[in-house]
């Protein structure tokens, strides 16, 4: 069978800004080589006369570990004064490709891209710690329209192993199914925070017949258990309710207020500005940096007060952030990957709490809130591209955030989830 490919259409022009980049990629973060590819690199080095001086003891091993280590400002030893690669740069030759290597890590040579792979079909995606695809993900026309596209537009990624496969069992094969249905549900014509209390339901009712130990694919119970939330009866009648429902979400709003605080404290979390950020949050606020619980408790309701007057000014585009990113996370984070689908939507509520945290409270939108003026459009957006991309890189593989994923059951977990849709 023929094998198919497709993207979404924020990758249909991506390209590297290189030196124009405002965070670039090799600055903040260890870059792992595998073994051939430090050995690669090392040779090459040695074996160039340009290079062998200046990045002789670029390569470091720590236990099993290869690693280009940093230089004293937190940035990767080849990069250059451009802020553009010495192997390769991002955009144009360098001294290593013109001695003939392709000597970048895979991580280096495909970043941010990353592909998944579903049976016979190839699917492109982007990592958002990239400001340049955060702001073609957050702010280009149709965006997350899922759309086919050449091979070639996935250069060298299969030779090099960076793909992802899930296991072919029942888990996986309802991917297409309940990632179709996610994907209707938040277009639907609702608030996005009824969408996503929706979602929720569709997680808690799937996780009681189907995740990741599931041995037999139970296609009928699965379609029974759905069947009385697709209907447009029920689902009005949910968006009815919510709407009437005064909920308060302060209980919960504590925990992505702590992750945020405990994950910028954490050294090597790559959140340098998002750490300076909650520190200008946490002072114009006059909030106790060692007191996460009381630091919440004060926030929550200037943060409600917040949300309320930005809403009225400009809801439509605080949606819009959030619908994009919820859409690009069904396509990009494979739900098989979870142990089940409630776990896997509290990680989405959890990333989506957080940047709503820090856009919202951002001193220089809370200044034109408090004097009642309206906040630029522009604002909004270099302050919700500059949030994605820091948040991604501080919580793509965040311990803490996982941590709380393990020790939730789905069953404890719920009224948290429904919660978070709110915040």
């Amino acid at each position: 069978m023929r094998t198919h490919y497709i993207t979404m259409k924020y990758m249909e022009d991506f390209a590297c800004i290189g030196s124009d980049c405002e965070q670039n990629c090799c600055t903040g973060w260890n870059v792992d080589l595998k073994e051939e590819e430090a050995e690669s690199l090392k040779h090459l080095i040695e074996t160039h006369p340009a290079l062998g001086e200046s990045y002789a003891d670029s390569i470091v091993t720590i236990g099993e570990r290869n690693i280009i280590k940093m230089t004293p400002g937190g940035s990767c030893s080849f990069q250059e004064d451009s802020g553009l690669c010495a192997p390769r740069g991002c955009v144009g030759a360098s001294a290593i490709a013109a001695a003939g290597g392709d000597a970048l890590s895979t991580t280096c040579a495909t970043y941010p891209r990353w592909v998944n792979q579903i049976g016979h079909r190839v699917e492109l995606t982007a990592k958002t710690s990239c400001p340049e695809l955060a702001r073609q993900l957050l702010l280009k026309d149709n965006a997350t329209e899922v759309v086919s596209c050449e091979k070639d537009l996935i250069p060298n990624l299969a030779p090099r192993g960076h793909i992802r496969k899930p296991r072919n069992n029942p888990w996986t094969r309802h991917l297409d199914d309940l990632r179709g249905l996610a994907m209707e549900f938040l277009k639907l014509p609702y608030p996005l925070t009824h969408r996503l209390y929706l979602l929720t339901e569709v997680a808690r009712r799937v996780t009681t017949v189907l995740d990741q130990e599931t041995k037999k694919a139970p296609r009928k119970v699965l379609q029974k258990t759905l069947k009385p939330l697709l209907q447009q009866d029920n689902l009005d009648a949910t968006h009815k309710h919510l709407s009437e429902l005064n909920w308060d979400t302060g209980e919960v709003f504590a925990v992505p207020v702590e992750l945020l605080a405990l994950q910028s404290s954490l050294n090597g979390s790559h959140n340098h500005e998002t750490s300076q950020l909650l520190i200008n949050i946490w002072n114009a606020d006059d909030l106790h940096q060692t007191d996460m619980p009381a630091a919440a408790a004060k926030l929550w309701p200037l943060h409600r007060e917040r949300r309320d007057k930005l809403h009225a000014q400009a809801g439509d585009r605080l949606e819009h952030y959030s619908e994009r990113f919820a859409e690009h996370y069904w396509f990009h984070a494979l739900f098989p990957m979870y142990k089940n689908l409630n776990t896997y939507m509290i990680r989405l509520l959890m990333l989506l709490a957080t940047q709503r945290i820090l856009l919202i409270n951002n001193p220089a939108i809370v200044a034109l809130l408090d004097n009642d003026e309206p906040v630029p459009e522009a604002l909004l957006d270099e302050t919700a591209v500059r949030n994605l991309h820091n948040l991604t890189r501080s919580m793509e593989h965040s311990k803490l955030l996982n941590e709380i994923l393990v020790a939730l059951s789905p069953k404890e977990s719920f009224p948290m989830v429904q919660k978070l849709c709110f915040i």
